[in-house]
Parts: C-alpha cells; sequence; structure tokens
C-alpha cells in the first residue's frame, strides 16, 4: 500500500520533522526488533564484542560516535544491520545476536519502502515532476538500521550532543525520552517518538538535494535521570551516490558532488562508512 504523505513539504519547513504514524503490524515489527535489542544489550560484554562485523555492522561499544569531542563520548552502546551485508549474518552465533540480526531485517523491510516513497514524494514535489526524480531501489544497498542502547540514569551527561545525521533521511523510534529536535527558531523541543509513532529527520543530503527547500533537523538526546534504560531504532537513509542528481538546481548545491558527500558523510561521527 503506497503511504500518504499530506503537505509533508509544508510540515518540514514549518517544524523541521514529521511524525508518522505505523500500522499496526508495521509497529509489532519494529517493536520485535526492540525487544530483542534489549535481551542482547543485557548479554556479557565478550559477547555483545564477539557479535562485531564487518563494515561496521553488528556490535559497537561505547565510542565517539556523535560527540563533538573525544573528551565526552557517546553514551550509547550499538548493533547495526544492513541488507547490504546480510549475508554476514551466518557469522553470529545462534542467540540473541542472530535474533537481533534477523529482527532488523524485518524491520528494514518495513522502513526502507517507508523511506523511498517519502523521499521520492519530496523529489517530484520539490522538483515540479520534472527535475525531480528518484530511482526505485536506489535506497537499498547505502542504508543502515542501528539500534542504539543507553542507561539515562546512569549517564555522564547528554546521551547525545547536538548534530544533524549527515545523511538522506532518518526513521527513528524509541523506547524513552530524551529527543529534542531544533525549530527554525533556534530553540529545542521535546519529541516524543515512541511506537506507534516514528519521527521522520531531513539530512544534509536532502538539504543539498532540494537546493535548501528541506533543511536539516539538529537534534540530541539528552540525558533523562528518571529513565533506567533506553532504546532507539535508527534506520539511516540513504542513497546510492550514482543517482544524487539534485531535484532542484541551485546555488545550494552548485559544484557540490553530492555522491562523495554521501559516501563519505558517516565519516564525521568517526565511522568508515561502507567499502566501494
Amino acid at each position: 500500500m503506497k503511504r500518504l504523505f499530506p503537505d509533508a513539504l509544508h510540515n518540514l519547513r514549518e517544524r523541521g520533522s514529521l511524525i508518522l504514524s505505523l500500522t499496526s503490524a508495521e509497529s509489532a515489527t519494529l517493536a520485535a526488533a526492540l525487544e530483542a535489542g534489549r535481551l542482547f544489550f543485557q548479554e556479557p560484554l565478550d559477547a555483545k564484542m564477539a557479535s562485531a562485523l564487518p563494515e561496521e555492522c553488528g556490535y559497537r561499544a561505547f565510542g565517539i560516535e556523535y560527540s563533538q569531542t573525544a573528551s565526552h563520548p557517546d553514551q550509547i552502546e550499538s548493533f547495526t544491520a544492513t541488507a547490504r551485508t546480510c549475508a554476514d549474518r551466518c557469522k553470529l552465533r545462534d542467540g540473541p545476536a542472530r535474533r537481533l540480526y534477523d529482527c532488523m531485517l524485518d524491520s528494514i523491510a518495513v522502513l526502507e519502502p517507508l523511506a523511498e516513497s517519502f523521499v521520492a514524494l519530496l523529489a517530484k514535489t520539490i522538483g515540479n515532476g520534472a527535475g525531480g526524480s528518484f530511482p526505485t531501489g536506489s535506497l537499498h544497498r547505502w542504508s543502515r538500521l542501528q539500534l542504539n542502547y543507553s542507561r539515562p540514569v546512569t549517564a555522564d551527561g547528554d546521551i547525545h550532543d547536538l548534530h544533524e545525521d549527515g545523511n538522506l533521511v532518518t526513521i527513528a523510534c524509541a523506547t524513552g525520552p530524551g529527543l529534542e529536535t531544533q525549530q527554525p527558531d533556534g530553540s529545542l523541543q521535546a519529541i516524543e517518538a515512541a511506537l506507534p509513532q516514528v519521527i521522520v529527520m531531513p539530512g544534509e543530503i536532502a538539504w543539498l538535494l532540494s537546493g535548501g527547500c528541506v533543511r536539516p533537523v539538529w537534534h540530541r538526546v539528552r540525558r533523562v535521570p528518571s529513565c533506567s534504560e533506553r532504546l532507539a531504532l535508527l534506520f539511516f537513509a540513504d542513497i546510492d551516490p550514482e543517482a544524487c542528481q539534485p531535484w532542484l538546481h541551485n546555488e545550494v548545491n552548485a559544484n557540490v558532488d553530492i555522491g562523495e558527500r554521501t559516501r563519505r558523510s558517516v565519516t564525521r561521527f568517526g565511522l568508515e562508512g561502507f567499502r566501494p
């Protein structure tokens, strides 16, 4: 079923992000991944470390991702899955890690078409049906699904510093409070993104492709001391660099190699990204 996004561009301009409601089946799929993640992150550290996979998939311990300085590392552990590297599933031992990976692949099957429909609408609207094109399937090999786990009650400061994801668009939900998005006037607004709802946040690549019509959403996750644990499921949708043709050409994207920007966007977060 094709998803409708009424007044999507208007709402993005007014509020920066969108809140969408999932069907009961879609919500159940994502809920299963969150529960599988909760069980996985309770495993001993050595078992979690053994679940690291190539291309920065599988388990990652605390690090500097999303942090502005090495002196304040992010306050998360994470687990990442991609359709691109699904063959690496066989490298995981039977148990919580493999169960989590399978649930995340199911969630990708929900979120990828949702992201694709949303971005295709933006491309068509901004390009006035002419210059705006978005090839079907162009998200499949360049997107990733990441599950973040934190314990706000014991965290040292905010969970994530203020940042924008640098990608095309992020679709996210979380089991606890703390997410704040920056509004057009610069203020920070608390956002609830609990299932069956998800939040859609454009990144830098959407800004470039749209010629500035869609601005990147700066956001942070603050520490809420009353929250004992928080899981956040984030679909980082990115487009095949070869398909990075602007929907609207203007001074925002003039002389910008958007495909190359896509290839190296994750390096700002201390990651290497996909291999060529």
